[in-house]
């Protein structure tokens, strides 16, 4: 287990220099307006990704690890399969009614139907997002974890790259990303299907219990990435393009902090839920307790740093000072502490409980920035108070987590 947490750190990490790579890049090749769009265009993509998992994400490893412990241990595929059939349809669907609508959602995610040509390249990239979900969440239920990092590094790390560099605008900078995705993630894909095995009269029944499972977590997943949308979208009806992209750089920088933990949560589902079935509770409230101390040090140190030297860093970072990114940044890095004790601990819950906990935390903290919004925009209309409710809102779920952990791991009725 140490090795895969260790093998995902590296992905991560890499995953997350690259990210960093790019826009700057973008910047500096496009300029300060498509940086704004670009980053808008991301936390949109993060928006639109989770409802249209169905939160099969979480499913799929939960249910595969779960089988392979079980006595039949071939259902595993049939649960792989089952998934597959229940996403591709809904993909394409939402697709082809995402380029009909190419106004209307240009309106909806940018404040102008202006945007509509970006529609179609960000079509090809939620579709590449998709499959390469999907194929990862099979590796991850069966712990391939060497062969979900190399999917993971190729199509978030390697891939990105090229295509800005290739690309002769921007525009095609989306559509040539989304392409790469869309050949990689298949590949990978094509590979799995192959390898597997399973019976077609299962696939109703798992398909069943997977939506049963999936499903009422969609509204958290929808919940989280609205969380992490809204605050850009709406600084960008309220301000304009450039703070609202300076929000939305904020956030990708949040995501940024949460996705250098997000190996742990990664390996902490499916090997949870080995543990819950082999009811092995004193293991677990090992690894937990110390993933809880890792979490809270490293990312305190980290935030106390970045907000004695936010001004620097964008500086250095992109090569001279924006005001709006610095004050941006600096309100809502606060919440990082909080943002990654969520991302780590949040599997615990989802392979503990079939009932979606998750979702009542984070529409509790939804509820908590939603206020703050209001206040925004009826007086004195300030985008200052959009972030400060998204750092609240973040405690509220950092806090509600925390406490689902410890209830968790004092229930001993559940291991015995």
């Amino acid at each position: 287990m140490r090795k895969d947490f260790l093998r995902t750190f590296i992905t991560e990490f890499l995953v997350l220099v690259s990210g960093l790579a790019v826009f700057r890049l973008v910047a500096q090749v496009f300029g300060q307006d498509h940086f704004s769009e670009y980053a808008l265009i991301r936390r949109a993509l993060s928006l639109l990704l989770p409802a249209l998992l169905l939160g099969l994400s979480v499913g799929i490893p939960r249910y595969m690890s779960f089988s392979l412990k079980s006595e039949r241990p071939e259902t595993a595929n049939a649960f792989f399969a089952a998934a597959v059939a229940v996403l591709l349809p809904t993909t394409l669907t939402f697709g082809i009614l995402f380029v009909i609508f190419k106004k209307f959602f240009a309106y909806l995610l940018f404040g102008d139907p202006a945007y509509a040509s970006l529609i179609l390249p960000m079509d090809l990239m939620l579709a590449g997002m998709i499959l390469n979900a999907v194929a990862y969440s099979h590796y991850r239920g069966r712990l391939q974890m060497g062969k979900a990092n190399l999917l993971q590094f190729l199509n978030m790390a390697v891939l990105p790259l090229p295509a800005l560099l290739v690309a002769k605008d921007f525009r095609g900078l989306l559509t040539m990303t989304g392409v790469a995705w869309i050949i990689c993630s298949t590949l990978f894909f094509a590979t799995i299907l192959k390898s597997l095995s399973w019976h077609r009269r299962e696939i109703p029944a798992m398909a069943k219990k997977l939506l049963a499972y999936g499903l009422q977590r969609v509204p958290g997943d929808f919940g989280l990435a609205a969380l992490m949308s809204l605050p850009a979208i709406f600084t960008t009806h309220l301000a304009g393009v450039r703070k609202g992209g300076a929000v939305a750089f904020g956030v990708s920088l949040l995501n940024m902090a949460g996705s250098a933990f997000a190996p742990i949560g990664l390996i902490l589902l499916p090997k949870a839920s080995q543990m819950l079935a082999e009811r092995n509770a004193p293991l677990l409230r090992y690894y937990v307790r110390r993933i809880m101390t890792a979490t809270v040090f490293i990312t305190g140190a980290g935030m106390l740093v970045f907000e004695l030297f936010a001004e620097r860093f964008i500086t250095l970072y992109l090569g001279k000072s924006y005001d709006d990114l610095i004050v941006a940044t600096r309100i809502i890095v606060i919440g990082s502490l909080a943002y990654t004790v969520y991302v780590s601990l949040r599997s615990l819950i989802d392979a503990y409980y079939v009932k979606a906990i998750n979702t009542l935390n984070i529409f509790i903290s939804l509820l908590v920035f939603g206020l703050f919004a209001l206040l925004a925009v009826v007086s004195p209309r300030n985008p200052v108070l959009i972030m400060i409710g998204f750092v609240l809102a973040l405690w509220v779920l950092g806090f509600l987590t925390v406490r689902q952990t410890r209830k968790i791991l004092k229930n001993d009725a559940a291991f015995s």
